[in-house]
């Protein structure tokens, strides 16, 4: 049986990096360059977690929280920190996490990531983003079925044009068999 490698290992930053790593003066930085996101992520409770891969928000008990990786965010320059605070922002912004959701979760993941990324310039995001016309990181898939899977998905992203909708990308996805069950691959739908 294949060991499961993490995804994320190569653009996670050291232990050392990340305790030493504040969001504080980005937010702070942020009210000079980007004073709407700024007060937008003034509102929200940022959590510090290190058991989720990046970063992302959510609603609870009608509260925003922010959940962020600090061995992420240690990885990413100033412009990226800012970029991703934006592209997390737009999530809330377009009620991705509340009346807008789509199923299953996984699609529109990628669906409502292809969709904000089209709005922020890609200097601004992680490397590791999703960005539409773009062909997807394949290099650590190492199973071949998989790999044959993930490519359709990768080739059928390369061919979207930036700045639809996330409703335009989620139809898109779902409409092809194949990358349908390559994203969700249960066909359970509820993301868990």
């Amino acid at each position: 049986m294949e060991e499961v490698k993490n995804p994320y290992a190569d653009i996670h930053a050291s232990d050392e990096a990340a305790a030493k790593f504040d969001l504080q003066p980005h937010l702070v930085g942020m009210l000079l360059t980007e004073p709407f996101f700024a007060e937008i992520i003034r509102t929200i409770t940022k959590v510090r977690e290190e058991k989720i891969p990046t970063a992302g928000v959510c609603v609870k008990d009608s509260d925003l929280y922010l959940y962020w990786n600090p061995k992420f965010l240690a990885n990413l320059n100033t412009a990226e920190v800012f970029g991703l605070l934006k592209h997390e922002c737009y999530h809330l912004f377009f009620e991705h996490c509340t009346t807008r959701r789509m199923e299953p979760h996984n699609v529109h993941n990628i669906a409502t990531d292809l969709a904000i990324n089209s709005q922020i310039p890609e200097d601004e995001l992680p490397k590791c983003g999703l960005f539409p016309g773009k062909p997807l990181d394949l290099s650590k898939v190492t199973d071949p079925a998989r790999l044959a899977e993930m490519q359709k998905v990768s080739d059928k992203i390369k061919s979207f044009p930036k700045g639809m909708s996330a409703d335009w990308y989620f139809s898109s996805l779902m409409e092809d068999p194949e990358v349908r069950d390559a994203l969700d691959p249960q066909g359970g739908g509820d993301g868990e």
